[in-house]
C-alpha cells in the first residue's frame, strides 16, 4: 500500500481527511456473492477502516491509502482472474439480455455520436473492456474494433482484435476516432496519465467516452447522513478515485478536452447509478491553468449546493433518530 498526498485528479494537497468504515459485503451495491468473495479475498476482513480524502479544488474523493501500481498489476493478473473466470460465467454470460443490452446500447451511443457531431467514426478501441462485448455489434456493422485488456481472454466476435496489455502499453501508431473506457479510470491510481494517453492516442478531433460508477450521490450527503447513522460505505475496495461532475470535468479539460456531455443512466445487472461522459480532443491543453479555475463555480458554491440537495435528508435521518430513541 501507499500514502496518496495529493489528489490524483488535480494534484493539489486534500482540505481534509475522514475516517470511514467500508463493509466489503455488499460492495458498491452488488449483491452478488462472487464480488463479495473476491472483494473479501483482497482485502483480507469483511470491514475495514479507512482514510478518504476530499479535494477542496476539484471536489473529488479518494483513498488516501490505496495499491501500488505493481499491486494493481498483481491484482488483475492473478488474483482476478479467478473472479473473472465466476463473473463470466455466473454472471455476464449466463445473462444474454445483458450482453445484447451492452452491445446494443454501444452502438447506439456511437450513433448518437455520428448523428449529433457529424463526425464519422470508423475506428474503436475499448480500454479494459474485457473481451469487447460491448463492441460486438460495432464489429458486426463493420467499425474496426480493438480491445486493451491485459485479462487474456478470447474477443467475443471474429471481427474484434484483442490486445492483452495495458493502455499504457500501446504504441504511438496506434489511434482511433474513439475511446471508450467504461467503469476503468475509478480503479487507476494515476489517473491523469490515463486521459493523457487516451489523447494522444486520439485521431483529430476524435471523441472519448467514460462511464464512471456514482458510488454516492453527493459527499456531503455520505459524509453527514452515512457518518450520523453510523452506516458503513459501501464501495469496491479496488476503487481508488470517486468523481464528482466538477472533478472529471477539470482532468479532462487539464488534458486537452472539451467535454460535450454527461448524463446519468442505470447500472445494468450491478444495479446503481452511472455518469456517461462523451469529450473530444481538442488541440488546446488546459494543463497549466489551476485546476480551481478550470472548472466553473467555486468551492464555497459547490458545498453550499451539496448541503441544500441534502439537507431534507438529513433532517429525515435525524427525525428518525430522535422517534427511535423517545420510544
Amino acid at each position: 500500500m501507499q500514502h496518496i498526498d495529493c489528489c490524483p485528479v488535480c494534484g493539489v494537497k486534500p482540505a481534509f481527511t475522514v475516517k470511514k468504515t467500508v463493509d466489503l459485503s455488499t460492495t458498491a451495491g452488488i449483491m452478488h456473492e462472487q464480488y463479495a468473495e473476491y472483494n473479501l479475498k483482497l482485502a483480507g476482513e469483511r470491514k475495514l477502516s479507512e482514510h478518504f480524502a476530499v479535494c477542496g479544488s476539484c471536489a473529488a474523493v479518494y483513498r488516501a491509502f490505496h495499491f501500488t501500481e505493481e499491486e494493481i498489476r498483481a491484482i488483475y493478473t492473478s488474483l482476478y482472474l479467478d473472479f473473472e473466470d465466476k463473473f463470466r460465467n455466473e454472471i455476464v454470460y449466463k445473462n444474454n439480455d445483458f450482453l445484447e443490452g451492452a452491445s446494443a446500447r454501444m452502438f447506439a451511443t456511437i450513433k448518437w455520436i455520428e448523428q449529433g457531431y457529424q463526425a464519422p467514426l470508423h475506428s474503436v478501441f475499448d480500454i479494459g473492456g474485457r473481451d469487447g462485448f460491448r463492441l460486438k455489434k460495432l464489429a458486426a456493422n463493420g467499425y474496426v474494433c480493438t480491445v486493451y485488456d491485459p485479462i487474456a481472454l478470447n474477443p467475443c466476435h471474429p471481427d474484434v482484435h484483442k490486445r492483452n496489455i495495458w493502455s499504457s502499453q500501446l504504441r504511438d501508431d496506434e489511434t482511433a476516432d474513439l475511446i471508450v473506457s467504461c467503469n476503468v479510470l475509478e480503479h487507476c491510481t494515476q489517473p491523469r496519465d490515463m486521459i493523457r494517453d487516451s489523447h494522444q492516442h486520439l485521431n483529430k478531433d476524435g471523441f472519448l467516452f467514460l462511464v464512471l460508477p456514482v458510488d454516492f450521490e453527493s459527499f456531503l450527503e455520505w459524509l453527514m447522513c452515512y457518518q450520523f447513522v453510523g452506516r458503513p460505505l459501501n464501495v469496491d475496495v479496488t476503487h481508488h478515485v470517486f468523481f464528482s461532475e466538477r472533478a472529471i470535468t477539470g482532468l479532462l479539460q487539464a488534458q486537452g478536452f472539451d467535454v460535450k456531455s454527461i448524463r446519468y443512466s442505470h447500472m445494468p445487472v450491478y444495479g446503481g447509478k452511472e455518469m456517461e461522459i462523451l469529450a473530444r480532443k481538442t488541440t488546446l491543453s488546459r494543463a497549466a491553468v489551476p485546476p480551481a479555475a478550470r472548472v466553473p463555480g467555486s468551492w464555497n458554491r459547490f458545498m453550499f449546493l451539496s448541503l441544500l440537495k441534502v439537507f431534507p435528508r438529513i433532517m429525515q435521518k435525524i427525525f428518525k433518530r430522535l422517534v427511535r430513541s423517545a420510544k
